[in-house]
């Protein structure tokens, strides 16, 4: 029993948590609840069919949360696009 704990702790956050992911075209998102990472990138399928990064941004929840003026600049970005996407979005549907 140790043994498998102690293997776990080993393990890196994405080979122990399954992810919340979102694609979209070329788009993925992960987040990782337990972890607190977020995770971005531009992904491509290689010659073999597999998915490949070809940009990635990794986000840490306590890296941002001990730069509060980066998570308030982040917050305040996606507030912003959230709120011009669904101005779109009523725009369409008028």
């Amino acid at each position: 029993m140790t043994e498998n704990v102690e293997q776990q702790d080993k393990l890196r956050y994405w080979e122990k948590e399954n992810p919340l992911t979102i694609r979209r075209g070329k788009f993925e998102l992960n987040y990782y609840d337990q972890a607190g990472r977020l995770n971005l990138r531009m992904t491509d399928i290689d010659e073999k069919g597999k998915i490949e990064t070809l940009r990635g941004v990794y986000l840490k929840k306590e890296y941002l949360q001990d730069n509060l003026k980066q998570l308030e600049t982040l917050k305040s970005i996606f507030n912003e696009w959230d709120q011009e996407a669904k101005e779109l979005q009523e725009a369409e549907n008028a």
